[in-house]
């Protein structure tokens, strides 16, 4: 993998993430906001396969988020010669001192992938709603906000998780007066101090953090909430303060505390910790305290998988309709285009993430695994910087996903490999798909490739299956849907009546073909899907749908009078969706039908 060295300047600290899959690094390189950025020299000669700086600097996706960005290549040890560039930079004396506040990533959940961070509005991506903006209310801005993103693109520990989830369920019960929780950036503040540039109203605020967790400290029913920061704070800072020393019932005189701020970072007695840590765990506090605020108000509930909602839907207005899901295993879900199939999938993931969060979700009740890790991987694009099809981009996510998948994570791909012709499509996700299986993940997988269930899969089958709420709409149900709803779905988005008439006529554009008593289906019906019309002496009818037209003609011929119609279609999901037409429709045009009964229990058979 990849490592990551952070370094920051103003608080003479570094931290080191290390076995980073690529599309993590390009996700924090995204997301967090640096003035100088190195690369190590051994990213030139990476063997990967996913990395490619190559002699002209052509490559992959690190490739592509550095290229037209500012930055320095550098040999050596990285963290030695990273920080020797940063005292360089800054005019530090050699001998300076950077304190280490890495914090282990044992038993943590990997970083959101950029793919998933995109598609469920983690990160401002067009077309997808934000999940941010419905996580807190509208006039929560600022620093807030980034540590809930930042939350979310690097989920906790379970054990972390389990002290926000409670954090949040005592504020959700709180009945006295909470602090405005002032948010104050201790890195800009530091940073002033040092200069001896702090104005009146930045010392305020300093003296307003003070106050505020002196106030939780004193009050008996926000006490075990401040405890409780405790984790979440050193988790964000690197540093561990015990809360009885944090707060103390006799404050020294806020004059002082500010003076001590300037002292030397080294120091035994630097109270620059205090002002990191309390300043952080304000911040934090407010962040969850609006959290809460805007769960309650939109009746989210904190999970303990169930009734759930799209995210982007407030169920306190009553315009979403719930569905119920328990996964124990991979789930195949298919559906009609616009029937909520990539609704559901990005539901699930923001549900499953708020929950290792520790954040309430949008949902009656959730119970959810503390994942090892999340992946979500929506319609792919061509990448013209890389010289990638839509096709081997997708590719290169399914590798990622694979190589990355324990029996601990979740994995939810949408419309799988839709890029390429249809037979080794069915074949290649039916593959990844069994793979998955094999690994023991949950997760779903949406398709349109319906003759993926001709193979011998284990997944459990669900589909989008429609229900009246003012309007029809869709709701999950068990089963296989084979209707697209196409020719339907470019009529509602406004497609010329004549484009349609024709695709239509195309569609229906397939030869009848009549066989004789002493006649037999030439070769090319070999192995091909068909759907066969039988009229029986009696002058009824039976249809049915084969691959082995041969096969049946001469099942059908032991009995003498019968007469054989036969029609060829590309696949057995064509197949089996014109025999149930057919079943259907041909009692309307006033034929009489042996099997008439076998069109109830078709999808959509009776629509």
């Amino acid at each position: 993998g990849y490592c990551m060295v952070s370094v920051l300047e103003t608080m003479k600290t570094y931290s080191i993430e290390d076995g980073l899959t690529e599309e993590a690094i390009v996700t924090k390189l995204r997301t967090c906001r640096f003035h100088h950025l190195f690369l190590h020299s051994s990213l030139r000669r990476s063997s990967s396969g996913t990395s490619r700086w190559g002699e002209f600097g052509e490559g992959g996706l690190l490739w592509s988020e550095c290229y037209g960005k500012h930055f320095e290549w550098f040999d050596g040890e990285p963290i030695i010669e990273v920080l020797s560039k940063v005292r360089e930079l800054y005019g530090l004396n050699d001998d300076e001192s950077f304190r280490n506040v890495t914090i282990s990533s044992q038993r943590r959940p990997r970083p959101l992938y950029l793919g998933t961070a995109t598609q469920i509005g983690a990160l401002p991506t067009e077309g997808i709603p934000s999940l941010l903006k419905v996580l807190l209310p509208s006039d929560c801005t600022g620093l807030p906000v980034m540590y809930i993103r930042d939350l979310l693109l690097n989920p906790p520990t379970y054990a972390i998780a389990a002290t926000i989830q409670e954090i949040c369920k005592l504020m959700a019960d709180v009945t006295c007066p909470m602090p405005e929780f002032t948010s104050v950036s201790s890195a800009k503040l530091v940073k002033l101090l040092e200069l001896k540039e702090v104005n009146h109203m930045e010392f305020c605020r300093i003296k307003d953090v003070v106050d505020e967790v002196s106030q939780m400290y004193k009050n008996p029913e926000l006490r075990p909430i401040l405890e409780m920061l405790i984790e979440p704070t050193w988790m964000s800072t690197g540093t561990k303060i015990d809360c009885h020393f944090l707060v103390e019932e006799d404050f020294l005189p806020i004059s002082l505390r500010v003076k001590a701020v300037v002292s030397s970072l080294g120091s035994p007695k630097g109270e620059i910790s205090y002002l990191v840590f309390s300043s952080m765990l304000l911040v934090i506090a407010k962040a969850l305290f609006a959290h809460v605020s805007e769960g309650r108000r939109r009746k989210w509930v904190f999970p303990t998988l169930v009734e759930i909602s799209p995210y982007w839907f407030d169920v306190a207005q009553g315009n979403a309709i719930m569905n119920t899901m328990e996964m124990k295993s991979l789930i195949l879900l298919t559906g009609p285009n616009g029937g909520g199939k990539s609704s559901m999938l990005r539901s699930i993931c923001a549900i499953a993430l708020l929950g290792m969060c520790g954040l309430m979700v949008p949902a009656e009740y959730a119970h959810i695994p503390h994942f090892d890790s999340v992946m979500l991987h929506m319609k792919s694009y061509d990448s013209p910087v890389d010289g990638k099809s839509s096709f081997q981009i997708e590719m290169s996510e399914m590798r990622s996903i694979i190589s990355g998948t324990t029996s601990k994570s979740l994995v939810l791909v949408d419309e799988i490999c839709r890029g390429t012709e249809v037979a080794k499509g069915t074949c290649l996700a039916g593959s990844i798909i069994e793979i998955l299986d094999q690994i023991g993940c949950l997760g779903i997988v949406s398709t349109h490739l319906h003759d993926i269930f001709s193979l011998p899969l284990k997944a459990r089958n669900k589909a989008m299956g429609v229900e009246f709420f003012n309007d029809p709409t869709w709701k999950l149900i068990d089963g296989i849907c084979k209707e697209s709803l196409a020719f339907e779905t470019a009529r509602c988005e406004g497609v010329s009546e004549l484009v349609i008439k024709r695709a239509e006529e195309l569609y229906l554009s397939v030869t009848c073909v009549m066989i004789g008593a002493r006649e037999q289906p030439p070769p090319k019906t070999v192995g091909a899907s068909s759907v066969y019309v039988l009229l029986r002496p009696d002058k009824k009818l039976y249809i049915g749908h084969t691959d082995d037209l041969s096969g049946r003609l001469r099942a059908h011929r032991s009995k003498r009078g019968m007469q054989f119609l036969y029609i060829l279609v590309p696949g057995k999901s064509i197949a089996c969706q014109l025999e149930t037409l057919l079943i259907n429709q041909l009692p309307e045009k006033g034929f009489q039908l042996t099997n008439k009964a076998d069109g109830k229990h078709r999808n959509f058979g009776t629509s």
